[in-house]
C-alpha cells in the first residue's frame, strides 16, 4: 500500500514552485555593464628651463660703422720747415669674423677714410722763438686699411689685434714728399712691418642678433713709398691715432 508524503513536505514543495513561478514573471534586473573607462587626461610636459639644450653659439660676426674723423699731424725735421696738417672727413669701417671655437674670432678689417686736408708750413723758430706761416694748402685725401684681425670675446667685452698688409693713402697736399723719381702725385703705400691695430670695447644688445658696439682703437702706420717707388732720401712719415668707434654688430 502506497504511503503519502507528510503534510510539511508538501507545503515546502508548493512554496518552492511558487517562488520559481514568480521569478519567471519578474526576472531580476541584469546588472548594467560597467561604464567605459574615461579616457586618460592628456598631460603636457613643459620643458624644464634647466634641462633645455644650450643655444648654439653665434659663429659669424659682421660689423659696420660710419663716423666723423678729425686728426692733426705735426712734422718737424732738421732739414725742413715745420708742417701742420689737419684732416677732417668721414670714416667707414667694416669687419667680418668667424668663431671656430668659443671666445676666438679671426677675421678681416677694412676701413676707408675720405675728406679734406689743410696743410700749413711754418718757418723754423728764429732766435726769438717766433715762427711765421710760409704757405697754406687745401686739398683732399683718402686712406684705405685692409687688415687681418684676431678678436677675443668674453660676454659683451672684447679685445682685438690686427696687422694691415695693405695701407694706401692719397693726399693732394703732400707735394713735399716726392719719391725717388721726383713724382709727387702718386698714392702712398704703407710699411708692412709697422702697420698695427689694437682695440677693445663692448657690445650692447638691442635685438636677438644685433648689438651696438662701442670700441676704442689705436692704429700706427708708416708711409714708405709713393707711386710704386720709395720716398726720396729714404724718408718715412708715420702716424699714430687713437679713436672711438660706434657701430652696428650683427651675429648669427
Amino acid at each position: 500500500m502506497r504511503q503519502l508524503a507528510p503534510a510539511s513536505t508538501l507545503i515546502a514543495s508548493l512554496a518552492l514552485l511558487g517562488t520559481a513561478a514568480a521569478q519567471e514573471k519578474n526576472p531580476a534586473p541584469t546588472p548594467a555593464p560597467a561604464e567605459a573607462a574615461a579616457p586618460a587626461a592628456e598631460v603636457t610636459l613643459e620643458a624644464d628651463p634647466d634641462g633645455e639644450a644650450a643655444e648654439a653659439p653665434h659663429r659669424w660676426h659682421l660689423e659696420l660703422a660710419v663716423f666723423p674723423r678729425i686728426t692733426q699731424q705735426q712734422i718737424e725735421g732738421p732739414n725742413r720747415d715745420d708742417l701742420l696738417t689737419n684732416d677732417a672727413g668721414i670714416s667707414t669701417a667694416f669687419s667680418a669674423s668667424y668663431a671656430p671655437i668659443p671666445y676666438i674670432e679671426p677675421g678681416i678689417w677694412v676701413q676707408l677714410d675720405a675728406g679734406s686736408v689743410r696743410r700749413a708750413v711754418f718757418s723754423r723758430p728764429d732766435e726769438n722763438g717766433d715762427t711765421s706761416e710760409l704757405q697754406e694748402v687745401d686739398g683732399s685725401y683718402w686712406s684705405l686699411w685692409m687688415a687681418f684681425m684676431l678678436r677675443g670675446r668674453l660676454g659683451p667685452a672684447f679685445a682685438e689685434v690686427g696687422w694691415a698688409p695693405l695701407i694706401l693713402r692719397d693726399d693732394t697736399t703732400r707735394a713735399d714728399l716726392p719719391n725717388t723719381k721726383g713724382e709727387t702725385d702718386g698714392v702712398f703705400v704703407g710699411s708692412r712691418s709697422v702697420a698695427w691695430i689694437l682695440g677693445g670695447g663692448a657690445s650692447i644688445p638691442v635685438f636677438d642678433n644685433f648689438d651696438i658696439t662701442l670700441r676704442m682703437q689705436f692704429r700706427i702706420r708708416y708711409l714708405v713709398s709713393r707711386g710704386g717707388e720709395p720716398l726720396a732720401d729714404e724718408e718715412e712719415t708715420g702716424q699714430m691715432t687713437l679713436w672711438p668707434y660706434v657701430g652696428g654688430h650683427f651675429h648669427f
